[in-house]
């Protein structure tokens, strides 16, 4: 296999250090490395691969290479090619739910299916959520004052349930278990007052509670029944690796295909993997004598608590197949030892005691920065960043961490007012868009022409093209209360609109779309009239790329709520699309302009990125609280499982974002709510910066 093998291979392995070297030639039985953030975790992996082919005695097909994000398999991928050539191709990289799917889709019969079944993306499974919703009684689930307020926990509840392979059966035997044990303890007896000889008053709340949550019960049946009609069975993500289990315990001719066929399995940010996926794991391997699996993580970078990940898998990988040989990643490639000292600070591995130590000579201490409101930390930021542009750094080499994603959205908005580049790199969400929004106000006037609202604001909207003075004239001698486009339709007086020629047209275009909208089918007129709103006004390739990008987003929804219904009305869709806005659900619109500018994240999304300039804004308490509380009592036995939101959590996410950075960090807060409260800072920050002799 020497062949294989590129120079840049060899320059590379030549460069690693002690620790690194040990860990890309330890090939064979159980190996877990501890590796922090930045000491070259993907290096060793791409470099232990190529050493395998060289040492190991197996083919490029003979390696399983597991991970968690889209964005990990690609990086993998490029950095194998540049050491092993074309050969890495061959090489099974993969997360683990396309590894779930390629074995579902080969291994469909061992379910008891007959064709291979289908796996729904995102907005697939919150159609079909909203669509048993709507269609069905409920009597807590869709209250009638907010008919959205329990969308997202039911969402949540019933992936948490899937996680654990808890059927409703299996759920309703543990709310009735929880009522029964509450009924029956002793300690729940009151023993004074007019309550003497009953359940107390906070039990049966809790008793009433837990009756409410049955209705869960009933959605996850219609759930899951929803799912298996028709002729293909669908999937949602969390079913994938549940049916990937499901294969390796029920087919022994499966379980030895995947032992003969992958020879060595490499798994990264194995901190993050669920008991699920540990559970693969031992079925397949666990009765082999010291299989060839690798692990590499660190229990400091767990932030998947909320999918089902837990410390004590990565740590328990020590004993899981026989005793594993553990190595310690401590040199880190990226910041500054100020920087990595600071995160020490505030949170310790509790798997390793050796400290990470520097290769980057930098001394720029982190600054804790005070403001008066949340804009104001923003503005601090935007002019800081500017005076690091004079002095060379890179702007695209700077980024502004948020712990929640409204805040990212006012942060981008404050920094382009301010005349700053903000980087594409962070998704827009689709109601964010002005223009989206537009849009589909255009599409709610063509479903009902009498919605004068919608009317009277569609003048305003970038895409009518009138400009604000004409708008506000038309609105103010016109009687918007009593205008209607059916009206307009009808007459078509143009002397209505005198000298207002932008606002005539406008009205031409909307009763040109109301024309049409008898005749064509919901994708077709969303097609139409995204072409004529939207692509042929676009002047610029940037523009027309990120309108497409509308467009599209559109004709998916519609095709996901068309093959329920293929009969959906423009104005059933219209009020669909209304629900996912009050759903506060994040409808992606992948906008594929330049990567130009400061990149704005969550803290949770900074992870596996990297920059010269960290700023982490919003460190006040209540940013950095848990924030809504589930919407549904659960019995202990499943609680339990769930992530709690505690200090722990917020100190590993908290970690993350200050390792991000190469020699810049700073950590910044407001002393005041923009509702006028009084704001403090986090005690977990207080508590770091009284340990470090640190700027303030």
């Amino acid at each position: 296999m020497t062949e294989i093998l590129t120079g840049e291979y060899k320059a590379q392995y030549a460069k690693l250090n002690k620790a690194q070297k040990e860990a890309v030639d330890s090939i064979d039985g159980p190996v877990m490395v501890v590796a922090g953030p930045g000491t070259g975790k993907t290096q060793i992996l791409a470099l232990r691969i190529g050493n395998i082919l060289l040492n190991g005695g197996t083919e490029a097909d003979g390696v399983l290479c597991l991970t968690f994000t889209n964005s990990g398999v690609s990086a993998m991928r490029e950095r194998l090619h540049k050491y092993i050539g074309p050969t890495a191709s061959k090489v099974n990289i993969s997360t683990f739910h396309g590894f779930g799917m390629d074995m579902i889709r080969e291994h469909y019969g061992v379910l008891g299916l007959d064709n291979p079944p289908k796996l729904m993306d995102d907005m697939e499974t919150v159609a079909l959520v909203d669509q048993i919703l709507q269609l069905n009684d409920w009597q807590h689930l869709r209250p009638r004052s907010n008919a959205a307020m329990y969308f997202r926990d039911l969402k949540s509840l019933i992936s948490l349930l899937k996680r654990e392979r808890m059927s409703p059966e299996d759920f309703l035997i543990e709310i009735e278990k929880e009522i029964k044990s509450l009924e029956e303890d002793e300690n729940n007896i009151s023993t004074r007052g007019e309550s003497k000889g009953n359940l107390k008053k906070e039990v049966l709340k809790k008793i009433e509670s837990l009756d409410r949550t049955k209705e869960v019960v009933k959605f996850y049946e219609l759930y899951e029944h929803a799912k298996k009609d028709g002729d293909t069975q669908l999937l949602d993500y969390d079913d994938v690796l549940s049916c990937l289990v499901r294969i390796v315990e029920e087919s022994d001719d499966v379980r030895a295909d995947i032992r003969e066929k992958y020879l060595y399995v490499l798994i990264d940010e194995h901190q993050d993997s669920s008991g699920i996926q540990n559970e693969f794991l031992k079925i397949v391997w666990g009765g082999e004598d010291h299989p060839n699996i690798f692990v590499v993580g660190d229990d400091r970078q767990l932030i998947y608590g909320f999918g089902g990940a837990s410390l004590e898998y990565f740590d328990g990988f020590k004993n899981s197949f026989g005793k594993a040989k553990s190595i310690t990643l401590t040199e880190n490639y990226r910041s500054s030892q100020i920087i990595l000292d600071g995160a020490h600070a505030l949170l310790e591995s509790s798997i390793t005691n050796e400290k990470l130590s520097s290769n980057n000579k930098r001394a720029e201490k982190i600054r804790l920065v005070e403001a008066d409101y949340g804009r104001d930390e923003i503005i601090a930021c935007a002019l800081d960043i500017q005076n690091k542009l004079k002095s060379g750094v890179d702007i695209n080499d700077c980024a502004i961490l948020v712990p929640k994603n409204k805040q990212v959205r006012s942060t981008v908005t404050i920094l382009r007012d301010m005349g700053l580049p903000v980087s594409s790199f962070n998704t827009l969400r689709f109601f964010d868009s002005p223009v989206a929004v537009g849009f589909v106000r255009v599409l709610r006037i063509v479903a009902n022409p009498y919605d004068t609202v919608s009317i009277g604001a569609s003048l305003f909207d970038k895409i009518s093209n009138i400009g604000p003075l004409d708008a506000h004239k038309f609105s103010f001698e016109n009687k918007m209360k009593v205008f209607s486009l059916a009206d307009f339709a009808k007459k078509k007086t143009p002397s209505l609109f005198k000298d207002a020629d932008p606002v005539n047209s406008w009205m031409e275009k909307l009763a040109s779309f109301l024309e049409r909208s008898s005749s064509l089918g919901l994708y077709s007129l969303i097609q139409v009239m995204g072409d004529e709103l939207l692509l042929e006004e676009a002047n610029d390739h940037d523009t027309l790329v990120y309108r497409v990008e509308i467009i599209r987003t559109l004709l998916h929804l519609a095709l996901s709520v068309l093959e329920k219904n293929p009969r959906v009305t423009l104005s059933e869709f219209v009020d669909f699309l209304g629900r996912l806005e009050a759903y506060d659900e994040n409808i992606p619109l992948a906008v594929f302009g330049k990567d130009e500018g400061v990149k704005v994240l969550t803290l949770h999304s900074s992870k596996g990125l990297e920059f010269e300039y960290v700023w982490i804004a919003h460190m006040d308490e209540r940013s950095m609280s848990s924030g809504k509380r589930q919407g549904f009592s659960l019995p202990e036995s499943v609680s339990a499982r769930q992530e709690s939101k505690d200090e722990e959590v917020f100190k590993r996410q908290l970690y993350v974002a200050i390792t991000r950075a190469k020699s810049f960090c700073t950590i910044s807060y407001a002393l005041h709510s923009y509702t006028g409260g009084g704001q403090e800072l986090a005690q977990i920050i207080r508590d770091l910066f009284s340990t470090l002799p640190l700027d303030l």
